[in-house]
């Protein structure tokens, strides 16, 4: 896939997915070099712009590269490219979403970025602030980790031992989490 979209909304990402991970070991003049030859039929883009045209046009993928071969930037550059305008939720363990998510969100795409982080009180006002941005049509990319989208249990025990005996109940613990509609959800 040529990326048009991707090219009209943001020129040094589409470079960047073209030419792939080399893109950030090359001088600019090495790199116009490259798009050149791309641009020219010359040369194939890399496997990045391969992976982002199948995952901007599948309804469901799973990108299975390596660790370091750039998923995460892959998978903002396909929203960019599928057009997605709507909620974009981002599941991932804190450690990738403090170090790559955030990082790579600020870097290379222009909706607001949620994060849903920290203590109860925090995560109930990022929530809010996304009910807000649903409210109003605002595109955003919500950030969080698995702990907030998951099933809770209340337990049933045992009166006279004090062991637990099975579930009682299963709860979301942010139901309204669950009633955005989201138009991209990324596992990580």
């Amino acid at each position: 896939g040529e990326l048009l979209v991707l090219k009209e909304a943001d020129y040094e990402l589409w470079e960047a997915i073209q030419i792939g991970p080399r893109w950030l070991m090359l001088n600019e003049k090495e790199r116009k070099a490259e798009i050149k030859a791309i641009e020219a039929g010359e040369q194939k883009g890399s496997f990045q712009a391969a992976d982002v045209a199948f995952m901007a046009r599948a309804d469901v993928c799973a990108n299975t590269n390596q660790p370091g071969l750039g998923k995460t930037f892959e998978a903002i550059a396909s929203a960019i490219e599928a057009q997605v305008v709507g909620p974009k939720l981002v599941v991932a363990p804190l450690t990738s979403l403090e170090s790559v998510w955030l990082e790579h969100l600020m870097e290379w795409q222009y909706d607001d970025t949620i994060v849903c982080m920290g203590g109860k009180s925090d995560r109930e006002d990022a929530i809010y602030i996304a009910q807000q941005y649903v409210e109003e049509g605002t595109p955003f990319w919500f950030v969080t980790n698995p702990a907030t989208i998951r099933y809770e249990a209340e337990y049933e025990y045992d009166e006279e031992t004090g062991t637990k005996i099975g579930i009682k109940e299963k709860f979301l613990k942010h139901p309204e989490l669950h009633q955005i509609p989201w138009e991209l959800i990324v596992v990580d």
